[in-house]
């Protein structure tokens, strides 16, 4: 890693570090924490009391993340992610840069794609941003499949949150949740991208299907959920 930008900027060059190398984005309300190796979590109004996604539990050595988001050629058969996680793709070319100005910038490149994934937090929206660019560098055409993913807790950890109440909104594309018991903090968190969403899934055993894990999950692959799954 190396300070750039008269130490305006730290650019970590790989993934690959000992420990991560965590940055937080944040206002007065709300806050995004990433690392060099992917997104982390994010919280309102409190990082404990109302975790909008959960953060790694401290017992935990294994990084699973809860924010993430997937690329899928069906035509190839191709996995790409703008981050390392969470594929884990030692494939793939993974660099970050941190900014005093509250933005992180992620770039990937496997063969002849590429990503640019920048994401900050408005200093007066009490919401994440996350702008993702991608470049197709070869000479033929691609359809890639994109799917971001949150894991939305709404409490100090998942398994204390409860049900939560969920609508969706098919004219703007976008999921609504509230967690009536936080006594915290009420109203509702929303997921939405700029992107038609042609299909959304909030139960994670129906997006991650059968027997699999985070790095590819089963709704991304096939394009609807695993209908198996309750």
């Amino acid at each position: 890693s190396e300070f750039t930008d008269n130490g305006n900027k730290l650019a970590v060059r790989t993934p690959y570090t000992p420990r991560p190398y965590d940055h937080a984005l944040s206002n007065t309300l709300h806050s995004v924490m990433v690392t060099n190796r992917g997104l982390q979590t994010s919280c309102n109004g409190n990082s404990q009391q109302n975790r909008v996604t959960p953060d790694w539990p401290d017992t935990v050595t294994k990084e699973i993340p809860v924010e993430a988001i997937y690329l899928f050629d069906p035509d190839r058969n191709e996995w790409f992610s703008p981050t390392h996680h969470p594929l884990n793709d030692f494939g793939a070319k993974n660099e970050c840069e941190f900014g005093v100005d509250g933005t992180a910038l992620f770039r990937m490149t496997r063969g002849s794609v590429s990503t640019e994934l920048t994401v900050f937090v408005p200093p007066q929206d009490p919401t994440g941003v996350y702008l993702l660019t991608v470049r197709n560098n070869g000479d033929r055409l691609r359809k890639m499949r994109i799917a971001p993913y949150f894991q939305i807790a709404l409490a100090f950890m998942p398994e204390r949150s409860g049900p939560l109440q969920i609508r969706q909104d098919k004219a703007l594309g976008a999921l609504y949740f509230e967690n009536p018991r936080n006594m915290f903090r009420s109203g509702w968190a929303f997921a939405s991208m700029s992107l038609p969403a042609e299909r959304m899934e909030t139960k994670r055993g129906r997006f991650f299907g059968t027997g699999r894990g985070v790095a590819h999950p089963y709704f991304v692959e096939k394009g609807t959920p695993d209908v198996t799954q309750l």
